[in-house]
């Protein structure tokens, strides 16, 4: 896909920029891969935070760190989440 086609269909969800630029699915999926092979047996810290306080800005975020004052950052930095308002977030995107 060219870069101005790619635009295009992702004008709704990505602002551009001067900086931002089409990443190619399958060099995104072997890096993916690589990531995945790189933290395998390894122990991860993951924190599902919020943030902004108001409910018509919140957007739910997961922090996956590979060190423990790494994720107690994240935590003290977001909104903790609530675990049921996750799920029905979770299920949301899902449908939508």
């Amino acid at each position: 896909m060219s870069t101005k086609a790619h635009r295009r269909t992702a004008v709704p969800f990505v602002w551009w920029g001067n900086y931002n630029r089409p990443f190619a699915t399958d060099k995104f999926n072997a890096l993916l891969q690589r990531l995945q092979t790189f933290l395998q047996g390894e122990e991860l810290f993951v924190q599902d935070c919020h943030f902004s306080a108001d409910p018509d800005y919140r957007m739910p975020i997961r922090v996956i760190t590979d060190s423990a004052w790494q994720s107690l950052f994240a935590r003290n930095m977001f909104i903790p989440i609530d675990t049921h308002v996750y799920c029905k977030h979770a299920e949301l995107r899902k449908l939508g």
